[in-house]
């Protein structure tokens, strides 16, 4: 029933403040543009532990998507995290700027899903037939320990714990930055 609860006020969170985002080019960058929207988090650490229920789960005013993901076949968390720590960007030279996404953010890509996939230059998020392809984020499960959210881009679209739950499961990586 908690379980219940939380999506739906994430959902809501996230459907009342559409408005308040759209997705533009920056130079090579392409970006979500929050600004108008308010609870904007300031700059997200990278290794900072967080869980769906803190502070740090927000969305920057300007959020950088990679173009592609980071990983393209099933990998545990950890190279995940790292494919993104190592990750150089589109203008190149910026390993370590770059990182998984929040739950929030994944969820805020997911609402904008259409428009990103739409944008010149963006690789569509990887959908596969008869086939549950989830997408690692950096926020843990308040109630279970090692176990992190992720988000699926198919019709379902909805953040859940990875998979039988464990950071040791499979998932791709999109990578994000504060911009």
């Amino acid at each position: 029933m908690i379980k219940i609860i939380i999506y739906l006020i994430i959902l809501f969170n996230s459907c009342t403040s559409v408005w308040a985002q759209y997705v533009k080019t920056v130079g090579n960058y392409i970006v979500i543009d929050c600004t108008a929207m308010p609870y904007q988090s300031k700059r997200v650490e990278a290794v900072k532990t967080h869980n769906e229920k803190s502070l740090d789960n927000r969305v920057p005013a300007l959020l950088a998507i990679a173009p592609k993901d980071a990983l393209t076949t099933s990998s545990i968390w950890m190279d995940a995290k790292n494919a993104c720590a190592t990750y150089v960007g589109p203008n190149g030279g910026e390993a370590g700027k770059w990182r998984l996404p929040t739950q929030r953010e994944a969820i805020r890509m997911n609402i904008l899903k259409s428009k990103l996939e739409a944008t010149r230059g963006f690789t569509k998020f990887t959908i596969i037939a008869n086939t549950e392809v989830m997408y690692w984020t950096c926020t843990e499960y308040s109630s279970m320990s090692q176990h992190v959210w992720g988000i699926r881009f198919d019709e379902y679209g909805i953040t859940t714990p990875n998979p039988d739950g464990y950071i040791y499961n499979y998932g791709y990586a999109r990578c994000v930055r504060d911009f």
